[in-house]
């Protein structure tokens, strides 16, 4: 399992170190691809249940276990792009998000994914009880809030193939979440 943890780890900063390189040659491309990246790694986590429990692939139950190191390197690539963007383009004058719904709804969605990531380990699950599941559910809409924010504000990808094949992998992720999660509890209820 050791080597599985070195992958991620190795994979992810190499990722992030890679993503530097525009960082100095086109910084708008640089926070709209910390942004993609983000949100591709929450698409995979959110995810991975599904793919553990219907495909044979035991790469997909060893990931499974992996989920907080995944969440961590998510919260990465998306604090940084919220640091850089709000520096680049709002100076960071925080009141700006109250005049505009786009930005809001990324904010919003960068503190629900803080919060997930300060509360993925152990003693925050013993702390917080049952309210950590709750807690935890928050990440769908987060990725809601995301895409909202991404239609209305992204730069690059919005337009593009790129951008329709993340809506509709959000869009899929929500759909499984209400269709194994939400309506077997209903019926259960209603037994």
């Amino acid at each position: 399992m050791q080597r599985v943890d070195l992958l991620i780890h190795l994979f992810s900063i190499l990722l992030y170190i890679f993503t530097f390189i525009y960082f100095f040659e086109d910084l708008v491309f640089f926070i709209s691809l910390q942004a993609i990246i983000g949100l591709l790694y929450l698409i995979f986590i959110l995810l991975l249940p599904f793919l553990a429990r219907k495909t044979s692939l035991k790469a997909f139950k060893i990931l499974l276990g992996k989920r907080m190191w995944l969440g961590i390197y998510c919260s990465l690539f998306i604090t940084t792009h919220v640091i850089v963007a709000l520096g680049e383009f709002y100076s960071f004058d925080l009141s700006l998000l109250l005049f505009d719904l786009s930005l809001l709804a990324g904010f919003v969605a960068f503190l629900i994914i803080a919060a997930l990531t300060l509360t993925s380990n152990k003693y925050s699950m013993k702390v917080l009880g049952t309210n950590w599941k709750r807690l935890h559910n928050l990440v769908f809409l987060a990725l809601l809030l995301i895409l909202y924010h991404s239609f209305n504000l992204a730069v690059y990808f919005v337009k593009d193939l790129i951008f329709l094949i993340l809506l509709a992998l959000s869009l899929f992720v929500v759909a499984l979440k209400i269709l194994y999660y939400y309506l077997p509890r209903l019926k259960q209820k209603k037994q």
